[in-house]
């Protein structure tokens, strides 16, 4: 008799056992109920339960219960939530960071495409100014080409001038070396005459 109401004993604390474990398997699929997500939207999972061996079953639940040692079921779930809220902490701040992360990207995307457009301006004003110097520059070649044939022109004009100043001048020098020629062969007929007359 006392064999069997060990027996019992044992079979009752088994089953306690067995009971706080399923508890605690639905304390972790409440756990797992549906949530309201970031963009309000209500997110549901879906379990599939499969049927398992009996072996498998009873090494899962002896593996819940070996887990729990001496903590209570309330424990383990409050044990349960606090992993919990300190993962969805970890998922929040990640979600934050990347959150910042893209925030930045963008910024920097716009300041690049901020300073790629600054640079094409700059690059077209450059050209713009290379183009108006180069119009400048045939411009003011033209004009020195027109100063260096005027000056030609002018120094040309300046040699026949020159040329025919020393022409002029020559042909005084010969008219009077002419006119002095038949003043003098003039002079010497009359002393010819004046001569032969006497």
């Amino acid at each position: 008799a006392k064999g069997k109401a060990k027996a019992k004993g044992k079979a009752k604390a088994k089953a306690a056992a067995v009971a706080a474990a399923a508890a605690a398997e639905a304390a972790a699929a409440a756990e797992g109920a549906p949530e309201v997500g970031e963009a309000g939207a209500e997110q549901t999972a879906i379990v599939v339960v499969k049927p398992k061996a009996k072996a498998k079953a009873s090494a899962t639940r002896k593996r819940i219960i070996d887990e729990l040692g001496e903590k209570s079921i309330e424990e383990a779930i409050a044990e349960q939530k606090a992993r919990r809220a300190k993962a969805q902490a970890t998922i929040d701040e990640a979600d934050a960071l990347a959150k910042a992360q893209d925030e930045q990207v963008a910024k920097a995307q716009k300041e690049y495409e901020a300073a790629q457009a600054e640079v094409e301006a700059m690059i077209m004003k450059e050209r713009e100014a290379a183009e108006a110097y180069s119009a400048v520059t045939k411009q003011k070649d033209a004009r020195r080409q027109k100063v260096d044939d005027a000056t030609r022109a002018l120094l040309e004009a300046r040699k026949k001038a020159a040329l025919l100043e020393v022409h002029a001048v020559n042909m005084r020098k010969m008219k009077d070396l002419e006119e002095k020629r038949q003043a003098a062969t003039a002079a010497a007929e009359a002393a010819k005459r004046s001569l032969m007359e006497q």
